[in-house]
């Protein structure tokens, strides 16, 4: 029977003390690789230099995976408040822009969506993707990531979320040109991981309300 490429054991394996090149002693990683043309292991000694460059570049990989950083998401919006009106309404403007130097993905669709009872003073939105996922029969329902529309953004790059939000639940009957809005976009670690998208959370400035009339 065939042996099993790693026999139960890991590609990398220990460290020990050993003699580089120069006659120079140190420690030294030894590290299985595979060799292609015999289709076997080999263990092979690194220096301490050259194996800690191939562990921060095997780190950077995985933390592509999940990408938490909430400096790296800025979050600015608008808004237009419709009143005196039966019916006001509030159009949000979210934008999402890359701060870092490097891409994140970001979702802008399907979102979960919660209002703060207003306080008075300020009304608070968050949107994002955060919560459980809902069960059916005990097994848990989860959505295709395209629903979401996840966006790649390059340094430096955004994308819009836009929301009509209308008088459900008394929200925004009290709302004025005068109330300050926060908006907070948040992705669980959990989804983010899942889909491999960015994850923390990030709020917007304070801001206030365009006002319009009916025509």
């Amino acid at each position: 029977s065939r042996k099993p490429f790693f026999n139960g054991q890991s590609p990398l394996t220990k460290w020990q003390w050993g003699r580089g090149e120069g006659g120079r002693t140190g420690f030294c990683l030894e590290l299985t690789v595979l060799d292609l043309t015999c289709k076997r292991f080999k263990p092979m000694k690194l220096s301490l230099q050259t194996a800690f460059v191939i562990l921060t570049c095997l780190s950077s990989i995985g933390s592509a995976f999940g990408q938490t950083n909430s400096t790296e998401l800025t979050v600015n919006a608008t808004a237009a408040l419709l009143v005196q009106t039966n019916k006001p309404e509030l159009f949000l403007q979210i934008r999402l822009i890359n701060n870092s130097d490097h891409e994140i993905v970001v979702l802008t669709k399907n979102l979960n969506w919660g209002f703060e009872k207003f306080d008075g003073k300020t009304w608070n939105c968050t949107t994002g993707y955060n919560r459980p996922p809902v069960t059916y029969e005990g097994h848990p329902i989860i959505p295709s990531l395209y629903e979401l529309a996840p966006v790649t953004l390059q340094p430096n790059e955004e994308a819009f979320i836009t929301r009509l939000v209308e008088n459900d639940f008394n929200q925004i009957t009290s709302l004025t040109g005068d109330t300050e809005i926060l908006v907070n976009y948040a992705v669980s670690t959990n989804w983010g991981n899942r889909f491999r998208v960015w994850s923390g959370s990030a709020t917007s400035k304070p801001f206030k309300a365009h006002v319009r009339k009916p025509r």
